[in-house]
């Protein structure tokens, strides 16, 4: 929408210019008397500088839409070919979580944009072969499951509890210093479908035709080559397999392997989020799959130089040299949460992004996940859409100011309870905390749990739940930012 003002107000401002010059002219020509005085000459003002932007392709998850939100700019898709998975599709295909790689122009104010093009594939689509704690192994590669997961509509309970073994998933999602899949989307599919799964080929065997990916091994020796031209499969190589069935050893028996090719240009500004996979140090790393070197004039946001590390989660922003690396102009740190709320609007500020539940203010910005899990549905989904009295779930950073850093920010349907999660600020040792500026008040009915949901007693509870410790708490809005909890339960730091 944004994108679309912008556009008509430089339209309007062409057209004014174009009047004005107009007026100009005339006067110039049939303003004079016909008494021979001397014309005064006339100045033509410049017109107004054109709307000017930059060539980029930026790589990482969709955080919401109405347009296209990618790395915290809105990219206007009017234009655009949408392609998932070698099919052109429409926006209305695409979900929150899926991480995609878009190229297009964004505007000099960095936050609106045009695409051209917008690529989605996913890291994974195959049957679940075990489930253990939060780890799931798909076609021999190992899936994480954190808080920053999307699960689509059509994964019940819309978390990893609505999974089993043999379930027939696709996952898209990072991946970190081990190689697993650190997933940002999972998604249920119809068993008996096509599986895909890219990867770096490794132990090629050409005698035998096999290579791995993981610990998946995969027969390529019916399998269409597709965009090798003229080269030969070779490890190292990152590669999208198809196929639908297994050998007798369980090895995928592929029907296409595909050569996949970089979509950076040296031309165009690049940007890519990701987990630091690979860091030899503050010069030298990889995110996903990039290797990318920083340099004395690179600017760090939300962290340091120092702050680099394995598995840490950034967005790298700079232009790839001659070598094809990405030289970074800037590295951005993505926020950890540490505070989750589930509870009813109190008041929304749309035109400020904040909304105000359990008496705390919450702050959006354009990299906030945003996603309406409600019976409403709606795709297109933002704080306009929010009314006072809507249940949300958000997740984010508790800042110094006491407001609240939204990384995601769901609408769901209405529960009769309210929850916060988050680092114990204050404990009286007798009845009541304080969790991100939330009192906790308890009573004769509240019951008491530890990180593994055993039962606790309250003088237990109360002697562990000391500051700095997480807790869940889950009961009745009771006054601005009280809740009076039926249920207090340790957690595990995750």
């Amino acid at each position: 929408m944004q994108v679309k003002l912008e556009r008509a107000i430089n339209s309007v401002s062409r057209r004014s210019y174009l009047a004005l010059l107009c007026v100009v002219i005339l006067q110039a020509c049939g303003g004079g008397s016909s008494g021979g005085s001397a014309t005064t000459p006339t100045v033509i003002p410049p017109p107004p500088p054109e709307a000017s932007s930059t060539a980029v392709t930026t790589s990482g998850a969709i955080t919401g839409f109405g347009s296209v939100y990618v790395n915290g700019v809105e990219y206007e898709t009017d234009s655009a070919e949408i392609e998932s998975d070698d099919e052109i599709v429409q926006e209305s295909d695409l979900k929150v979580g899926q991480i995609v790689t878009l190229t297009g122009t964004r505007n000099d104010d960095g936050v609106t944009g045009s695409a051209d093009r917008i690529t989605y594939n996913d890291r994974v689509e195959g049957p679940i072969s075990s489930i253990n704690g939060n780890t799931l192994i798909v076609l021999g590669q190992t899936i994480i499951v954190d808080a920053d997961t999307v699960y689509d509509d059509n994964v019940m309970t819309q978390s990893l509890s609505g999974l089993s073994v043999g379930d027939v998933i696709e996952v898209s999602g990072f991946l970190n210093s081990n190689g697993d899949v650190v997933a940002t989307f999972i998604e249920s599919n119809t068993p008996g479908g096509e599986f895909e799964l890219v990867g770096t080929v490794t132990n090629l065997d050409a005698n035998n035709s096999t290579f791995e990916i993981g610990n998946q091994v995969v027969d390529f020796s019916g399998a269409a080559l597709d965009d090798f031209d003229g080269t030969l499969l070779a490890d190292g190589n990152l590669v999208e397999v198809k196929g639908s069935t297994f050998g007798a050893s369980g090895e995928l028996i592929a029907i296409k392997v595909e050569l996949e090719t970089e979509d950076f240009s040296e031309d165009h500004e690049v940007e890519v989020e990701g987990l630091i996979s690979r860091f030899d140090s503050a010069t030298d790393f990889d995110v996903y799959g990039r290797a990318v070197t920083t340099t004395s004039t690179t600017e760090y946001k939300d962290g340091l130089a120092s702050d680099l590390a394995v598995d840490v989660k950034v967005e790298v922003e700079g232009s790839i040299n001659s070598e094809g690396v990405l030289v970074a102009e800037k590295v951005e740190f993505k926020k950890h949460e540490d505070t989750r709320i589930e509870a009813a609007v109190d008041s929304i500020d749309s035109d400020l992004g904040q909304v105000v539940v359990l008496g705390l203010t919450i702050v959006t910005t354009a990299t906030t996940q945003l996603e309406d899990d409600s019976e409403m549905q709606e795709m297109f989904f933002n704080l306009d859409n929010i009314s006072i009295g809507d249940f949300l779930e958000v997740r984010g950073k508790l800042e110094d100011d006491g407001t609240i850093s939204a990384t995601r920010l769901e609408r769901d349907d209405m529960d009769d309870r309210s929850s916060i999660r988050g680092l114990v600020q204050s404990n009286d040792g007798l009845a009541t905390l304080v969790i991100a500026g939330v009192t906790i008040q308890t009573n004769s009915s509240t019951q008491y749990h530890d990180s593994s949901e055993t039962d606790m007693t309250q003088a237990e509870f109360f002697a562990a739940a000391i500051e700095g410790i997480q807790v869940k708490a889950k009961g009745q809005e009771t006054n601005t930012s009280e809740l009076t909890a039926d249920e207090l339960e340790l957690e595990d730091d995750d």
